[in-house]
């Protein structure tokens, strides 16, 4: 905790909000940073001292942000269905704009069989029907697609929409329960600055937002419209959006707008140069950038729970397996790297610090009030609140004139900050990042420099490699586990009183690739040891074998085991997986067991 000093409460009465329901921003001053909590119905304004100014507000907000409208400092709000901008009016604030969210092509044709339908005039079944007769002329909105794919009303419920939820289960009656007029349910909201079709000046910034529907908008910024407009694939509803680059806001009205359903794209006249990362609801991550949805779609076998992208790296928080992984993958997919979180996880929050040593990346909150922040390279800072109750919530950013502040928001209501000092650098690793990587194995501590630990020459090496050649032992059980199957990565192994590691890398283009091989011998107390790397060629056709030689155990030949890749077309992905392997000696006694981790390829 030596980067933060001063603990201090913030004035206020217990509250319950959440990370996304606090932020600071300039609103009464450019240079007075002010904190903002919503709690309830209420947005409650702070300084340093005091509370300066709350407003009750229409809805449980979801989430709030700072925001630039008409180019003066404001505050962003999202509700269920509708954004709301809130500017200063003297020391009071107010709503100065808002957008609803409509359903995505929900035509006329459409809104008139679900009003007759609201209003008791045809049954769930004469409606379906009338939908399929229209779907005949013309594509139906997602709203209809879903009303087609739900069943009828039970007989016991009512059987046409109530003006309330009524929370009685999914059915056709119960998806139009509480729809007063046809608008869509905000699922994620981000900003990203905005400049004039020069791209040379900064002009404020646009809202984008994602909807139930799987629609993806962002709008100008006075919330007149919006400029662009993607149709995301039927259940990809946006969970959270990155944003990230520079939108050119067009002027006119009649920008040239039209989707291509094919393949999901837009065409606007703007200049413009950005990139969104989208996790959607199903657990896919989605690029979209400057309009146009990338085709690489990362999939995972268990959903994210929270995804930030830095650079061409993408780091993503699942569960699974246990306990919580932190992992960061590539454009394409394939784990660079993990780490074993140390608690259960609670929530992520962006962090962007300018005072003191700049830093871009994000903190992870967990259980047992521990808090991690993460940079490119993955974890630096590990930060342990000194707290009874649970800590809930935080935020980090500027408060006041010249401080950046850590607000903690606990379980028990309680809110208090902290303030950074000048000199506090986050992108320095403390000693604690070592806990959440895997055990340091005996080759990892063995001193590089020392003569016992120098690569074998070349001519040994390939005599060591003709000795595993001859070997006429299968092995028992030679690999188990399928290509596709994905699981952590990581090497973990054991053989009596001898441990190494056998790693394999494949990598090349098209039907060529080279197979490394590199076995690593720590033992002190068979032979000494070495390092033995092997490369060989191999042929992708629709099934290929890969022989992978092991070291020879204290004199006694071994087996030779198989890694059996399936065959794909050229440009297939492979997925990284694990293969479970064990080797015998001619005796077929067991003497290694252990996993290797096979990276991802493509075809």
């Amino acid at each position: 905790m030596d980067d933060f000093y001063s603990v201090r409460d913030v004035p206020t009465e217990p509250l319950q909000t959440n990370s996304k329901l606090i932020t600071t921003s300039p609103f009464f001053n450019q240079e007075d940073y002010i904190l903002f909590i919503v709690a309830g119905k209420m947005l409650k304004a702070f300084n340093l001292i005091e509370k300066i100014s709350e407003l009750e507000l229409p809805e449980q907000a979801l989430q709030i942000m700072p925001y630039l409208f008409n180019r003066c400092n404001a505050l962003l709000i999202a509700y269920s269905t509708f954004v709301a901008v809130y500017i200063p009016s003297g020391q009071n604030i107010m709503e100065a704009s808002r957008y609803n969210c409509q359903l995505p092509k929900v035509n006329t044709k459409e809104q008139e069989i679900f009003n007759q339908f609201k209003n008791c005039e045809a049954t769930a079944q004469d409606t379906a029907q009338m939908l399929e007769v229209i779907s005949q002329e013309q594509k139906l909105s997602s709203l209809a697609q879903r009303f087609l794919s739900l069943p009828n009303p039970p007989e016991d419920q009512p059987q046409h929409p109530q003006d309330g939820e009524t929370n009685l289960g999914i059915n056709r009656a119960r998806l139009l329960d509480g729809v007063q007029q046809f608008k869509d349910k905000i699922t994620a909201l981000a900003v990203i600055d905005c400049s004039d079709n020069t791209l040379n000046t900064l002009t404020g910034r646009c809202i984008v937002i994602g909807t139930e529907n799987s629609v993806f908008q962002i709008l100008k910024s006075d919330l007149s419209e919006p400029q662009v407009t993607l149709i995301l694939d039927e259940y990809q509803s946006p969970i959270s959006i990155q944003m990230e680059g520079v939108i050119g806001e067009s002027k006119s009205k009649n920008d040239e707008i039209s989707i291509n359903t094919n393949v999901q794209t837009i065409n606007t006249t703007s200049n413009q140069s950005w990139r969104a990362t989208i996790l959607t609801q199903q657990g896919s991550i989605l690029s979209i950038r400057n309009n146009q949805i990338s085709a690489n779609k990362i999939e995972t076998d268990s959903i994210p729970r929270a995804t930030f992208r830095i650079g061409k790296s993408i780091f993503m928080v699942t569960n699974s397996p246990f306990p919580a992984q932190l992992q960061r993958v590539s454009v394409r997919g394939r784990i660079d790297m993990q780490y074993a979180l140390p608690s259960p996880f609670i929530s992520q929050i962006p962090v962007n610090i300018e005072l003191g040593k700049p830093f871009i990346g994000f903190m992870l909150i967990l259980a047992q009030n521990k808090v991690v922040f993460c940079a490119e390279n993955g974890p630096t800072k590990f930060l342990q609140i000194d707290s009874k109750s649970q800590l809930n919530s935080c935020f980090i950013g500027r408060f006041g004139i010249n401080d950046t502040v850590f607000v903690h928001h606990f379980e028990s209501g309680r809110v208090q900050y902290k303030l950074l000092k000048k000199s506090a650098n986050l992108t320095v690793e403390s000693q604690q990042k070592q806990q959440m990587k895997a055990p340091v194995l005996d080759v990892e501590s063995i001193d590089r420099n020392d003569s016992r630990f120098q690569p074998l020459p070349i001519a040994e090496q390939v005599s060591i490699f003709r000795q595993f050649l001859p070997s006429r032992a299968a092995a028992r059980n030679a690999v188990l586990g399928e290509i596709l199957s994905k699981t952590s990565s990581g090497v973990q192994q054991k053989i009596l009183q001898m441990d190494f590691i056998v790693q394999c890398s494949i990598e090349g283009q098209g039907p060529m690739f080279s197979v490394v091989v590199e076995i690593k011998n720590v033992s002190k107390n068979i032979i000494a040891p070495s390092i033995c790397s092997i490369v060989s060629q191999v042929l992708v056709a629709d099934k290929a074998a890969i022989m992978i030689p092991t070291l020879c155990v204290n004199g006694k030949s071994t087996s030779v085991f198989l890694l059996k890749m399936t065959g794909g077309p050229q440009g297939a992905e492979i997925e990284g997986h694990e293969i479970q392997v064990e080797v015998g000696d001619d005796g077929q006694r067991a003497l290694w067991t252990g996993v290797i981790s096979v990276p991802g390829f493509i075809y």
